[in-house]
């Protein structure tokens, strides 16, 4: 069975995707070639090594993507609108380099330039008016759903029009996954669900389908994607094509049961927690810390949080809370960007800005370690359906770090804590709860941590104990011997 390739596709850089880095990690060990394909931060290709596995990343440049949201449908309301953001940019330009050009002729004396002053400024008039109409086109269009032309194909196709940003990703990823001629495909997450079926197409042409495997990470319909047409386009695509996939995985129990609901699914998606690694010694104790990367003493209270930096994270309530928490401080492990910005900023604003740190990413295997010389790990997630069912990687390693936890009160997480007893949990939000809680816990941490001392609960929230699942899965999927008579199409 070794040596059979496994392509994972993903839709981001790879970098601080813990669950992508441990499944490729893990399924290499087992013996599977293993190349993990995501998107290159530049504009150009670029491979390393991740364990035995190969990371791939590619540009994508989001042509398709760029074009939907610079040239919105117009019709006969806006007819008038220039054809896109780029010609109406060049047009202005046109316009007013030859208006300071007569100007400047005029400065030197030139005369005879009344008619060509009359008629530049008649088109500076024009180009505004036009102008007008397209940036109204653009907000119409975004209101009803008219961004891009209807789809002529019925749902099939709907995500083309209403999220092109998806062919963006088949034009980048698609040769890269017909070039390595894979096996069996891993589609991680809901953008590339599409991208690995259709690969899967159009290699049976040359006579071995590969076997598709759809990892979806959340519940889509509850995401909360914003964009209104972004949502009606990602959905199409998941219901399109997760009835063509030959196995669903996902990552815990009450996402297993939506998508079974939803999607009328044959078999109940296989559960896979996203756990830490946690090796035969215990985890992995990297050479830093967060206290001693944070500059904190050891009898300083300290916060610490680890993932994504969003307003969706609720991360403007801890940084508030922190006016009310005077001897505590907040370190972000995080990756920097606008909203940490807003975040220093609200801190300093507070008196507190001294108080919140922002350290990079460790690598997955060492988050359990960093950040178990923190007093409590903290999360927010606000109130929105999918978090409700989300059962996030950073619980299980402040778990093995063995800190205790302050969470929002959203319920498969808030569940978790309650069941185990290892922390609090607070409303959504809720500024003043989120105090109440971490004082909680302030007052008495070994309560909390000795939690951890239940039998076999630790054992249970490991990778070993998940990760066996998938490579049964790509056994039953491939057959256990060489023939590959189970590829035909």
């Amino acid at each position: 069975m070794t040596g059979r390739r496994v392509v994972m596709l993903v839709d981001n850089s790879i970098d601080g995707d813990s669950r992508v880095q441990k499944s490729a990690r893990t399924a290499a060990d087992a013996g599977w070639d293993v190349t993990l394909i995501g998107r290159a931060p530049g504009v150009k290709q670029d491979t390393s090594r991740l364990g035995n596995a190969t990371l791939l990343r590619v540009p994508v440049p989001f042509t398709l993507d760029s074009r939907a949201r610079t040239a919105p449908r117009r019709g006969v309301r806006h007819a008038f609108a220039y054809a896109s953001k780029d010609i109406a940019a060049i047009r202005s330009a046109e316009v007013e380099w030859a208006l300071l050009d007569l100007h400047t002729r005029r400065a030197a004396g030139e005369t005879g330039l009344r008619l060509a002053g009359v008629w530049w400024s008649a088109r500076r008039f024009v180009t505004r008016v036009r102008r007008r109409q397209l940036d109204r086109a653009g907000k119409f269009a975004t209101r009803t759903g008219k961004r891009l032309p209807r789809a002529r194909h019925g749902e099939a196709r709907q995500w083309r029009w209403d999220h092109p940003r998806l062919a963006d990703y088949e034009l980048a990823f698609g040769p890269a996954i017909e070039r390595l001629k894979p096996d069996l495909i891993h589609a991680h997450d809901f953008r590339m669900i599409g991208i690995a079926v259709r690969a899967a197409d159009r290699l049976a042409l040359t006579g071995r389908r590969p076997r598709v495997v759809y990892d979806a990470h959340e519940f889509l319909p509850g995401v909360g994607l914003g964009d209104p047409l972004v949502a009606r386009g990602v959905e199409s695509w998941e219901r399109t094509y997760i009835q063509r996939v030959d196995a669903v995985i996902t990552v815990c129990e009450p996402i297993a049961d939506l998508l079974m609901k939803e999607h009328g699914l044959p078999e109940r998606p296989t559960v896979v927690m996203n756990v830490p690694i946690v090796g035969p010694d215990g985890i992995h104790l990297p050479a830093s810390d967060v206290r001693s990367d944070s500059g904190v003493a050891a009898d300083v209270p300290l916060l610490v949080y680890v993932g994504v930096s969003a307003a969706k994270r609720g991360l403007d309530v801890m940084v508030d809370a922190l006016a009310q928490l005077p001897d505590v401080h907040l370190t972000l492990v995080t990756r920097p960007n606008d909203f940490v910005t807003t975040l220093k900023s609200r801190a300093a604003e507070l008196g507190a800005g001294k108080r919140l740190h922002v350290l990079p990413y460790v690598a997955p295997d060492d988050v359990a370690g960093y950040v178990r010389t923190a007093t409590v790990g903290v999360h927010g997630m606000i109130d929105l359906p999918n978090h409700h069912l989300s059962m996030p990687t950073k619980l299980f390693e402040y778990a093995h770090g063995r800190i205790p936890v302050v969470t929002s009160d959203v319920a498969t997480s808030a569940g978790l804590i309650r069941e185990s007893g290892n922390g609090e949990v607070y409303p959504p939000g809720d500024v003043a709860g989120f105090v109440a809680a971490t004082k909680l816990v302030l007052a008495d941490p070994e309560r909390y941590r000795a939690a951890y001392d239940r039998p076999g609960l630790l054992a249970s929230w490991t990778w070993g104990t998940q990760a066996g699942a998938v490579d049964t899965m790509y056994r039953r999927l491939l057959g256990d011997g060489s023939d590959d008579a189970s590829l035909a199409p």
